[in-house]
C-alpha cells in the first residue's frame, strides 16, 4: 500500500485534477484536500491533450514541468512567501515560436512573475531555477514579497526585469 499525498491541483478548461510530487493522478474521491488552512498551488494548462487514468503518471510535459516548479517553490517555501496561487505552464515547449515565457507563475494579488523555460526543455543558457529563484528575492527585497505596483517581474535574465 502506497499513500500519496497531493502537491498541486491540475486546472484545465473547468476540470480539476489532483496531482502528486511524481506526477501521478490522484483520484480525488479519497482525499479532502485542500484543507482550508493549507496553502495551495494549482497548475494551468490551456488544453489537455492526456487525462492518464487515476493512479497513473501524467504523459504531457507541462504537467511534469509544473510539478517539478511547484515542488521546487515549496521546498524553498517560495509559494507562501510570494503568495503563489498559479503555474500557468500552456505555454511549455512554444518558447521558440512565441519568444515569451514558457512558464509564468501568478500571484494572488495578480501579479505575473515570467519564470521562462523548465529544466526539461534543455536550453543550454536558460537560467536554473535556482538563479531564477535568487532574482525573485533579490525584487522583493526591493518591493517587498507582493510585488505591490508591479504589473509582472522578469527572472528569466542574469538581471531581473520589473513593469511597473
Amino acid at each position: 500500500l502506497e499513500l500519496r499525498k497531493p502537491v498541486a491541483l491540475v486546472k484545465s478548461k473547468g476540470n480539476v485534477f489532483l496531482v502528486d510530487g511524481d506526477g501521478i493522478r490522484l483520484p480525488g474521491r479519497y482525499y479532502k484536500w485542500p484543507n482550508s488552512n493549507e496553502h495551495t498551488v494549482s497548475i494551468l494548462v490551456d488544453k489537455l491533450e492526456d487525462v492518464p487514468i487515476s493512479g497513473k503518471k501524467w504523459n504531457d510535459q507541462r504537467v511534469l514541468a509544473g510539478v517539478d516548479l511547484v515542488k521546487f517553490l515549496k521546498k524553498n517555501k517560495a509559494d507562501e512567501l510570494f503568495r503563489i496561487k498559479h503555474v500557468d505552464v500552456s505555454g511549455v515547449g512554444s518558447r521558440f515560436l512565441t519568444r515569451k515565457s514558457d512558464i509564468i507563475l501568478w500571484t494572488k494579488n495578480g501579479i505575473q512573475i515570467k519564470w521562462g523555460c523548465s529544466p526539461l526543455c534543455g536550453d543550454a543558457d536558460e537560467l536554473s531555477d535556482a538563479d531564477k529563484l535568487r532574482n525573485l528575492f533579490s525584487v522583493a527585497r526591493v518591493t517587498g514579497n507582493k510585488f505591490d505596483g508591479l504589473k509582472y517581474v522578469d527572472v528569466r535574465w542574469t538581471r531581473p526585469v520589473v513593469k511597473r
